[in-house]
């Protein structure tokens, strides 16, 4: 259980991270 509770924080930092890197890339498309 703990480790299925790790495994979805990781995809929610993941997945906080790929948002704000398209907001930063459309931000400053370089």
């Amino acid at each position: 259980v703990r480790d299925a509770c790790i495994d979805q924080g990781w995809n929610v930092i993941e997945n906080a991270r790929n948002a704000s890197a398209v907001v930063v890339s459309r931000i400053k498309p370089t």
